[in-house]
Formats: structure tokens, C-alpha cells, sequence
């Protein structure tokens, strides 16, 4: 929060007990005016209800698209709010407003940065034993979000997963998108993976 405009002074939420105990403390220290809306009246709350709505439509087409398993829903979820930011809004009547990003930070988000949930790329793992000198140093995995670093992304190494069954996630720079391809689809996904910790690919 840089200025006083941007502070948040107003959140409207429901009665669920998440919003209790540290939530309950931070608004209070930090002077934000709580409302909330009547239990199991969710239309009182119509505008967040919308917006979660959008939200679950936008991470199930996403997982769809991808032929991704729903266990990452929170990778296409995270993937998707990322995007939605950073492109320009329509509304019902097809007027086209800023995206969120050019609201806050006065500049337009470079389209071509963006790239659609679960696809394909070659990526480049530093630490991974390639055999000879003469071999492919490129790996095949498929983007499943953003990494903290600008032009970052996080991957699934398709080997680690045909090698183990386990999901091993990278951020890595050194990708090359391959637009237009989807092979989580093709990868085999057991019903019992879990995502090993995440890994900087050097």
C-alpha cells in the first residue's frame, strides 16, 4: 500500500468463522470498516458471489483447456486471477474498460507476456545430468503459472513425472513457450500424485 487512496477502507463479508481471530485483528489495526451479510443469504452478497462465480467458471475452463487433473486447481486458479488482471475488462453492454493492472500501475500490461494455462514449452534445467556433451539440453514440461520474477514461470518437468509419478514444479527463465500445445492431456497423471517441492532450475 503506497498511499492513502489505496488503502482498503471498506470489505463486506459473510459470517464464515475464517474471518475471525487474526483477520478479526489486522482490520481492526489497521482501521478498516467491516460489514457483514445475513447468514445463508448469499444474494445479500451478490457482487463477491458473482466474482467467486467467475473465478471457479474461469479455473474449470482453464483445467479443461489444459487436460490438467483438478488436483492443481490451485496452480490454474492463481494462473488464471493472473491473467484476468492483466487484460482490458467488457462489460455487459461491450464497452471496454483498463484491465486492474493499467488501474493500478497507469501502464498497459504487455499482451504477448500472457500464455494460456497447461501449455506447452522446452525448458532448460541446469542441474539435471544430461549424459554427453552432445546431448539435448532441453526438456520438455508444461507451464502451470508465474513466477516471482518477471518473464519467470513455473513448469512440470515431464521427465521427473514419467521417471517418478511425482509432479516436480521449476521456476525457470530460460523457457521457450510452445503456443497452442496441451500435453498435460498425454502425460498420465495417476489419480495419487502429489507435488514434490518446488525447485529453482538454475
Amino acid at each position: 500500500i503506497d498511499t492513502e487512496a489505496d488503502r482498503i477502507q471498506e470489505v463486506r463479508l459473510d459470517p464464515g468463522t475464517e474471518f475471525r481471530g487474526n483477520f478479526n485483528k489486522l482490520v481492526v489495526d489497521r482501521d478498516i470498516k467491516v460489514t457483514r451479510s445475513l447468514p445463508r443469504r448469499s444474494k445479500d452478497n451478490a457482487e463477491e458471489e458473482r466474482w467467486h462465480r467467475t473465478l471457479e467458471e474461469g479455473t474449470r475452463a482453464s483445467l479443461l483447456k489444459a487436460g490438467a487433473p483438478t488436483r492443481l486447481w490451485g496452480h490454474a486458479a492463481a494462473h488464471w486471477v493472473y491473467n484476468y488482471n492483466r487484460v482490458e475488462q467488457v462489460d455487459d453492454d461491450g464497452t471496454v474498460s483498463n484491465s486492474p493492472f493499467e488501474n493500478r500501475f497507469k501502464v498497459k500490461f504487455d499482451q504477448n507476456a500472457l500464455v494460456p494455462f497447461g501449455t506447452g514449452c522446452v525448458f532448460h534445467n541446469a542441474f539435471k545430468k544430461t549424459g554427453d556433451k552432445f546431448s539435448s539440453r532441453g526438456i520438455s514440461g508444461t507451464i502451470i503459472g508465474y513466477g516471482p520474477v518477471r518473464g519467470s514461470f513455473r513448469v512440470i518437468d515431464h521427465s521427473k513425472l514419467k521417471e517418478t509419478g511425482k509432479v516436480s514444479i521449476f521456476l525457470t527463465k530460460d523457457v521457450k513457450v510452445v503456443m497452442n500445445t496441451y500435453p498435460m492431456s498425454t502425460l498420465g497423471f495417476n489419480s495419487d500424485f502429489r507435488c514434490v517441492k518446488e525447485q529453482d532450475s538454475g
